[in-house]
């Protein structure tokens, strides 16, 4: 903020990092609630772009927008979730498929329409015992012992934002009917307070079982799976997407910043060809992190045979058939 009525003092001003500029005498507050506006937004696309940028080699950039090798129907149903953020999205998928990183991509998309809103990540599987509603819906200040502060929770920091629901299958029906009355109307309660306070937020939820047959088993509600009902992504296991592997492979050391000639890559692909991935892309990816681990310690380029060999990477075993007596 400057006096100054030289324009060169706010065009040094944005060269040396300066996101917004303004001039002073300011008229109302609401000049700096533009500026600042203005400043998030920026500040986010820059983020994005040098992101971007940083990760991807040139050629793969065509390929994996955002950094990612996705199926062109999963990129469908992307775009239309970071278009209608009033829209509901359950990302369906086994362990390790990227539904974090689906939920990541759209947060991005909406953050380079509308400028910086919140995103926030839970892993229902993680919250136990008391704490559940306490983390998610907030308390107040002495309501139990230990609550020194009144917080907000996860709901209610996501207001105008994203909460990222993962393994939503782990909730107790009591947390889900909580939760049914937030995404209805908004209004929830904290912990130890009868006001009733507001959050609206996009909500996306994943699991690695199916929603439907948990309802059906009783352990989820029909009246929530009804609620999330809107955008469902199905990411497929890698065993399933195998043509896609290849790709995978280059993505990931070109993440990495190493440059890997055709004949080192070729070995590696066909390497990781042999495996049943039970852990999908993130087993993947693990694998590879220790395959050039040991590959520096080894003093050597990146090498097929250093890609570790364990019973997790292979298919499961079948327990055999019954013996059926005569």
């Amino acid at each position: 903020m400057s006096s100054h009525p030289d324009i060169n003092i706010y065009q040094q001003a944005i060269n040396n990092g300066a996101l917004f500029a303004l001039k002073k005498p300011l008229v109302n507050a609401d000049e700096i609630e533009i500026a600042v506006r203005a400043a998030k937004e920026k500040r986010v696309l820059k983020s994005v772009q040098s992101k971007d940028e940083k990760e991807l080699s040139p050629h793969l950039e065509h390929l994996c927008e955002d950094g990612l090798c996705l199926e062109p129907n999963v990129r469908k149903w992307i775009r239309i979730a970071s278009e209608t953020p009033e829209l509901p999205v359950v990302i369906h998928g086994e362990t390790g498929t990227g539904k974090e990183e689906i939920a990541k991509l759209i947060a991005k998309q909406r953050k380079r329409q509308e400028g910086d809103i919140p995103f926030l990540s839970v892993n229902c599987a993680l919250l136990e015992g008391d704490l559940v509603h306490s983390l998610l819906f907030g308390h107040k200040k002495g309501s139990f012992s230990g609550a020194y502060n009144t917080t907000q929770g996860y709901i209610g920091e996501a207001h105008g934002g994203i909460l990222f629901l993962d393994e939503i299958h782990t909730l107790s029906l009591a947390c889900q009917q909580k939760l049914l009355r937030v995404l209805n109307d908004g209004v929830y309660n904290r912990i130890g307070e009868t006001k009733e306070l507001y959050s609206k937020f996009q909500v996306i939820a994943a699991s690695t079982q199916d929603l439907d047959d948990a309802v059906d088993s009783g352990h989820f509600l029909l009246d929530l799976r009804v609620r999330l009902t809107g955008c469902d992504i199905y990411l497929s296991p890698l065993r399933e997407r195998m043509a896609d592997l290849p790709l995978l492979v280059e993505l990931f050391f070109s993440k990495q910043g190493i440059k890997i000639s055709s004949s080192e890559l070729s070995p590696i692909i066909h390497r990781c060809r042999e495996f049943y991935w039970q852990g999908n892309i993130r087993q993947l990816f693990q694998c590879l992190r220790a395959l050039l681990a040991i590959s520096h310690a080894d003093g050597c380029g990146p090498l097929a045979s250093n890609l570790p060999n364990l019973k997790t990477m292979h298919a499961p075993q079948r327990p055999p058939p019954p013996v059926l007596p005569f």
